[in-house]
């Protein structure tokens, strides 16, 4: 490019103001009494929270645990009250998408245990499911996803 320093730096920074306009529009928030419909981010996490899904809880262990519950936002939503069979625990119930579920376990023994939780949400054909391993107690979370629509 010919010409003079200054002429090149005025080109360069007009360059970089017509692409910074577009970029600082997309990415600025916008006023307050201009977008009320667009609810944010914790707006529609708080939504989602609120609109709990039907869904069947599936637990398999072998051998089977003197404890297990599941458990999520501090309610418990499955224990030994809800035992279908040895080592087979089923319950339905309602739960929040985007929160974890947290499975926890007791055996007597230090032997290696393995548990399957199966996750089915009322009108989804696939089931969440997640294989856990431990010797003498479990506590771990079964990630539910955010995208789950009621």
């Amino acid at each position: 490019m010919k010409g003079t320093p200054l002429l090149r730096l005025g080109i360069i920074l007009a360059l970089l103001a017509a692409a910074a306009w577009p970029a600082c529009r997309l990415t600025r928030r916008p006023d307050p009494g201009t977008c009320a419909a667009a609810p944010s981010p914790g707006e529609a996490r708080q939504d989602l929270a609120a609109t709990p899904l039907r869904a069947t809880l599936l637990i398999h262990a072998a051998p089977a645990p003197l404890r297990c519950s599941v458990s999520q936002n501090g309610r418990v939503l499955l224990s030994e009250k809800n035992l279908s069979g040895p080592g087979e625990y089923r319950a339905e119930t309602e739960i929040a998408p985007g929160m974890d579920l947290i499975i926890g376990s007791e055996w007597s023994n230090g032997d290696p245990h393995a548990i399957r939780a199966e996750v089915l949400i009322s009108g989804s054909r696939t089931p969440l499911e997640k294989t856990y391993w431990a010797t003498s107690s479990l506590e771990d979370s079964f990630p539910l996803p955010e995208s789950f629509q009621p």
